[in-house]
């Protein structure tokens, strides 16, 4: 797949995150400021980053595609068919995926200083089981980490075929790659903004576990209008194509309330 500068798998922002949704079993509402809250509000950023990371690697690497199909492998870039007559960037491509996920630290702002009960504290995020129903809490932040970087390959590696499903050629793709990426980097800030105000200033989230109030879909007017402008800015120089539109708003509202807005701990 040949792409553009500037053209970034958008479906792989949001659920880059890494943090798959569920049913909501009991409410957990942080204290505004307090050192659980900041932490989480921290691992929030830290796992944007990486997926956005992980994302810009493989764009990088099918940058030296031939066709229109995904040609470097996420999940498994020993696999990767993107053509590589010197044997350099398939090579280069893992380093890129490992030096991301090199980069996170989830007790950079420990709240207590423990593991379990930093994991605990924040609601016991993520799911160490996925073929259970439900999620599975880890044992500890120390094992949320750890599986954060495989399952965001994974979610990249099934979002990413978004693009090639509604795109009949390579410009097509290029053109909604960069429009999905705009309106994802806009959705993210609203949402993240709003999961930590408590001042109803940006949608109020910081003091409900509603599962909609910080979502694309919010009746919320602060949040509403934050969302109608990062849509409005993406679509300057184009229309965003529904289908993609609608499956970012999903992708990025199961893994905001994955770290939110539920409590999966036992």
């Amino acid at each position: 797949m040949r792409l553009t500068k500037g053209f970034l798998v958008p479906a792989a922002l949001a659920i880059g995150l890494a943090l798959a949704g569920a049913t909501v079993v009991k409410a957990l509402i942080l204290v505004a400021k307090s050192p659980a809250a900041q932490q989480r509000t921290d691992i929030g950023k830290q796992s944007t980053k990486l997926t956005l990371c992980m994302a810009k690697a493989t764009l990088k690497c099918e940058a030296n595609g031939t066709s229109n199909a995904p040609e470097c492998n996420i999940v498994d870039p020993d696999s990767s068919t993107v053509p590589d007559p010197k044997g350099k960037i398939i090579p280069k491509y893992k380093a890129a995926l490992n030096k991301c996920a090199s980069k996170l630290d989830f007790s950079k702002k420990s709240a207590t200083n423990d593991p379990v009960t930093d994991y605990t504290g924040i609601g016991c995020p993520g799911d160490s089981d996925p073929n259970t129903a439900g999620n599975q809490p880890f044992t500890d932040l120390n094992a949320y980490q750890a599986n954060v970087a495989p399952n965001a390959r994974s979610q990249l590696h099934l979002l990413g075929a978004i693009l090639q499903a509604i795109c009949a050629d390579n410009q097509c793709t290029v053109d909604q790659g960069t429009l999905g990426l705009a309106y994802a980097k806009g959705l993210l800030k609203c949402v993240g903004k709003c999961e930590d105000d408590y001042n109803n200033k940006a949608g109020n989230g910081g003091g409900t576990d509603d599962m909609t109030v910080c979502t694309a879909g919010s009746a919320d007017p602060n949040m509403q209008a934050c969302v109608s402008s990062a849509l409005e800015k993406a679509q300057k120089k184009g229309t965003l194509n529904a289908t993609l539109k609608s499956s970012l708003e999903a992708a990025v509202a199961s893994a905001s309330n994955g770290l939110y807005n539920e409590d999966d701990c036992p």
